[in-house]
This record gives C-alpha cells, structure tokens and sequence, in this order.
C-alpha cells in the first residue's frame, strides 16, 4: 500500500480523548460517585469545578517533571476541588474514582479508532502511544483492543515528563531505543498537540470531553 505520509516512519498517538474516552463521561462518574456519599452536586456544577480544578492543577504540565506520586497527588486535588464543601469523606471517593479510570470496561474506543489503527499497520507504519494520562493507562488499554497489541506504549509518568514538554519524546525509553524514529508523526489522523515537538511533525485536532 502507499503510505499517507512518504517521509513518515512512524505515528504517535495520544490515548485519551484521541483513541479512547471515559465511558461513561467522566462528569457522569464524578456525579454518581458524589450520589454514593450523599453528595447531591448538578452536573453542571460538577462540570465547571472539574473544568477549572484540572485547569489549574495540571497547568505546569509543559515545565514540570512528573511521575507517579505527582499525578496522583494532582489526581487527588482535581477530585478535592470538585467535593471541597461536601460531605463526602474524601479519601473514599478519591480511591474509587482513582480505581474506576483504572479499568478498561469503563473506556471506550472512539468509532473510526479501530479501522484507522488497523489501516496504518497495513500500510506498514511502526504504531505508537504517547499519552499524558499516568500508570493506569496499560491497564486500560489492556483490555481495548486493537491497542491492546500495542508494545511502543510510554505516558508521563513514566517518562517523567509530560506532552508538550520536548523531553517527553526525548527521554522516551521507546525513542532512546529506536523502537520509534526521531523522523515520526505524533497523532495522525486525530491528535491533539500542533507544534513540532523534539524533532517530531505533529498533526493538530481536538475533541471536547468534560
């Protein structure tokens, strides 16, 4: 077959929001969850805390280092945000949302993943995921196939750094080994970042999730 892109070795896909989306909606969650404490938040309200906690809380994504204490403890201050002036015992609902997005049965593909995974493998790209979700992702992939199949997985965590940052794709362990080429696309056809970051050409798009 003849490639999309001649010069294009490899595609870098982002997971969340590209590939795959929190199903039911994370606001969705955040609300029944709430419901469980006795917390009765619309979720309209929940979804303007999540919106402007997560904003704030993740907004040093492009200069900090990360890692997995880091996320979880920025993780633990988007749910604090959202349930601060509620009766619900927070390190409770805090463990079950944290374990909830941990599962794949509560993710989804989104419609044309699938089909454009399986397209650009038949037309002999090197396949990659590159995600700024944290130690939860290969769980969650796991059971989501065809990116279950997937090997050239990193996320911020574990890279210790987090999309955009250019030392994201430069420490990547993937990229330090070869696995991937320096000369790749990160997210064709859906992704989300559109400045060429450490060497990479990047395709720009976004979806809206929360």
């Amino acid at each position: 077959m003849t490639n999309l892109l001649p010069d294009v070795e490899a595609v870098l896909f982002d997971a969340v929001g590209t590939l795959i989306y929190p199903d039911p909606p994370a606001i969705e969650v955040y609300r029944q969850a709430g419901a469980r404490f006795g917390v009765d938040l619309p979720r309209d309200e929940i979804a303007l805390r999540f919106r402007s906690a997560f904003t704030e809380v993740f907004a040093d994504a492009q200069t900090a280092a990360t890692s997995h204490a880091a996320e979880y403890a920025k993780w633990r201050q988007v749910v604090s945000a959202v349930f601060h002036d509620t009766p619900a015992p927070l390190d409770a609902i805090f463990e079950e949302l944290w374990t909830h997005f941990a599962q794949s049965q509560h993710w989804s593909l989104f419609a044309e993943a699938p089909d454009s995974w399986r397209e650009l493998e038949q037309r002999g790209y090197l396949l990659g995921i590159a995600s700024n979700y944290d130690d939860r992702l290969p769980a969650v992939l796991a059971g989501l196939p065809p990116l279950s199949e997937c090997r050239r997985v990193f996320w911020s965590s574990r890279v210790g750094y987090a999309k955009p940052h250019p030392r994201f794709f430069r420490d990547s362990p993937l990229i330090l080994r070869g696995e991937i080429p320096r000369s790749c696309a990160k997210g064709l056809p859906f992704p989300l970042f559109p400045a060429p970051l450490a060497g990479l050409t990047a395709i720009g798009g976004a979806r809206t999730l929360y």
